[in-house]
């Protein structure tokens, strides 16, 4: 008799355990596709987009590098140039110069104290290191 009984009990809690479980399933999948709706329709990146990073870039470009002085530089001129493609559209000549540049900054024969720009670091542009910085954003 003492066994009937506990078995009887044994029943009763595992009717119990498996009649609460459906309804924590349902909770659990709605959550988890409230969750999954969530991360697709919510933009979570507030950084700059690549489009601004980019557009950024070249406008300092623009600023620094690609103004005109007294003697001509072979970089500024490529430099002019791929602003000029991106101007018209030409993305291909465009990353062309940009690639150019960067040749030009890596090349081996360049002065190692005053680089392609003048300066190799500095605290403020212009610099090779700030003009390699944003010719890496434009050509990735």
């Amino acid at each position: 008799m003492l066994q009937l009984e506990e078995a009887a009990r044994v029943d009763t809690d595992q009717q119990q355990a498996n009649a609460s479980n459906p309804w924590l399933l349902a909770v659990a999948l709605i959550v988890s596709f409230g969750m999954s709706a969530v991360l697709l329709f919510v933009d979570l990146d507030n950084g700059p987009s690549e489009v601004e990073a980019k557009r950024a870039a070249r406008s300092e470009i623009e600023t620094y590098y690609s103004s005109v002085s007294t003697q001509p530089q072979p970089y500024r001129k490529l430099l002019r140039e791929a602003l000029q493609a991106n101007n018209r559209g030409d993305y291909a000549t465009e990353r062309r110069r940009y690639h150019q540049v960067l040749d030009l900054l890596h090349a081996e024969n360049k002065d190692p104290l005053s680089g392609l720009t003048g300066q190799v670091s500095a605290e403020k542009p212009p610099h090779d290191r700030h003009l390699e910085e944003l010719l890496s954003t434009l050509v990735d």
